[in-house]
């Protein structure tokens, strides 16, 4: 599935200011992939929620951009309000209407770029 999409949106809860190690284990689990060159050119972006405003999420979102340059994509932000990515907080998401607006702004940006590319 990866393969044949043209923009990715990953998300991991941060876990001690990283990903989770099910995230790991998937980004992992992709090295044939990267051997292949198969997400070359593909526009991703990363959304991290953690436990307060201030709680890993940018370092978080680092590691999911680290592997998207190792797989040679297109590393998108939120764009309009200039974050790494979407940054959430794990209270109540409806109450977190700034996480929700940066994830909704880097689904737009992933889908705009890819839209470019196509």
């Amino acid at each position: 599935m990866l393969e044949s999409a043209d923009g990715v949106v990953f998300g991991s809860p941060v876990y001690f200011g990283g990903v989770s190690s099910q995230m790991k284990a998937f980004m992992d689990r992709t090295r044939y992939l990267r051997r292949k060159g198969a997400l070359k050119d593909k526009v991703g972006g990363a959304i991290a929620v953690g436990a307060s405003r201030n709680g890993g999420q940018e370092t978080t979102i680092q590691m999911i951009h680290n592997f998207f340059f190792i797989q040679e994509m297109i590393v998108v932000s939120d764009a309009k309000t200039a974050h790494y990515g979407g940054t959430g907080w794990s209270g109540d998401a409806k109450e977190d209407e700034y996480g929700s607006e940066t994830a909704r702004n880097l689904g737009l940006h992933v889908a705009e770029v890819a839209k470019k590319l196509v």
